[in-house]
């Protein structure tokens, strides 16, 4: 190896270190009581807060009869992506039902948030849009707004409308379209974070 140059190893235990330093270091950390409220962590009994079972629901009875029973009928997986052979009836089935029970056109379903929320917004972020994201958004947003590959700021939004204001403001100023409507040259798209948050006082590219 040439003088000077260092192994890739080194390098990601280096970034590894910066990450342990700033307290960024997470690791897996696997339960032994499923989704319950109450469940065992590193050998100790805890009351779990983090969950996303808001409603306690992942592990309800009826529900893990009726998951055996669909896997019993159609299988442990769709076999392929919808848009091939995975596109099953009772996919179409949920979600007519969610529609209704939403009062919309039709609905759409995406295994996660996550997948649901790169999906929506590479969806409605087109060529000449700008999206002005909140700094303490959900990495699921964050993605999203990068994988649409338009203009994207990250900017605190306590007060949103002035912030999409002062940076749509900006951008015009640096060369960007005028800001518009949906209809015409480009969409402004605030995505805010919860106003009880506290945001960095900071302004940056995505």
């Amino acid at each position: 190896m040439a003088a000077g140059k260092r192994r890739v190893s080194d390098r990601f235990r280096d970034e590894l270190d910066q990450l342990r330093d700033a307290g960024l270091y997470r690791e897996l950390r696997p339960t032994s009581d499923g989704t319950n409220a109450w469940v065992t962590l590193e050998g100790r009994r805890v009351l779990l807060l983090c969950s996303n079972d808001y409603l306690g629901l992942a592990g309800h009875p009826a529900l893990a009869e009726a998951a055996a029973r669909a896997a019993r009928e159609w299988g442990v997986g769709a076999g392929a992506s919808r848009l091939v052979s995975g596109s099953l009836r009772i996919h179409d089935e949920l979600e007519t039902r969610l529609a209704r029970l939403k009062h919309t056109e039709a609905a759409l379903l995406f295994p996660s948030g996550y997948h649901a929320n790169i999906g929506a917004i590479t969806a409605l972020v087109g060529k000449g849009d700008a999206v002005f994201s909140d700094a303490l958004n959900h990495a699921s947003i964050i993605d999203g707004c990068r994988l649409s590959g338009r203009a994207c700021t990250s900017t605190p939004m306590a007060t949103p409308m002035r912030s999409v204001a002062r940076c749509a403001a900006a951008r015009r100023r640096d060369g960007g379209s005028s800001s518009r409507t949906r209809s015409s040259a480009w969409t402004a798209i605030a995505l805010r974070w919860p106003s009880s948050a506290s945001s960095p006082p900071r302004t940056t590219r995505c």
